[in-house]
This record gives structure tokens, C-alpha cells and sequence, in this order.
């Protein structure tokens, strides 16, 4: 019995994870910023309230937290997507769909 169990957690742990992958990847292209001014950054999940607000610090003209610490609601200049991808950010949602949550 105990040899079957690596085999069923890795089998239940790679469907877990098609399945969160088939969720949230029509959800991330759904979502993109609508204004290039403005975005919602969701940087690493492990990363502190602190680390993500210093991230951003030099490149916005506002920051406002989201409901988890590494999602911030930012606006900046012409160039805040890039800039934001070279910070860290994974994922750049339209700001208005992560305000609704929060």
C-alpha cells in the first residue's frame, strides 16, 4: 500500500495543478490592463507587503495595497508595464477587476 502512495500524491498533486493552470490562465488573459497607465501587479506569492511596496516605489506615482501582500493596485507613467515586469511582477491584471475583490 505504502508504494502506491508516491505515485497517487504526485498523480493528484499534477491534475491539481492542470486544473489551478486551466483557471487562472484564461482568467490572466481576460484580465489584462486596459490602460497603459494603470495596472494591478502580482508579483511572488512569497515575496512581503514590504518587499513588493519597495519594488514599486521608484516607478509610481501611486500604490495602493491589494487584499494579499504580494498584489498592489499601481499608476505610473507610459512605461509602467515594463517597468514592472523588470521589478518582479508575474502577472499584470486590469486594476479595476482586482479593486472588486478587495
Amino acid at each position: 500500500m505504502s508504494s502506491r502512495l508516491p505515485h497517487t500524491l504526485f498523480r493528484a498533486t499534477a491534475i491539481g495543478a492542470v486544473m489551478l493552470a486551466s483557471l487562472l490562465l484564461p482568467l490572466a488573459a481576460a484580465a489584462r490592463p486596459t490602460q497603459p497607465f494603470a495596472a494591478a501587479a502580482v508579483f511572488p506569492l512569497w515575496w512581503s507587503r514590504q518587499r513588493v511596496e519597495t519594488a514599486v516605489a521608484d516607478l509610481a506615482m501611486t500604490a495602493r495595497p491589494g487584499r494579499l501582500p504580494a498584489v498592489i493596485n499601481v499608476t505610473g507613467g507610459a512605461t509602467l508595464h515594463h517597468q514592472l515586469r523588470e521589478a518582479g511582477a508575474w502577472i499584470l491584471l486590469d486594476p479595476r477587476l482586482v479593486t472588486c475583490a478587495s
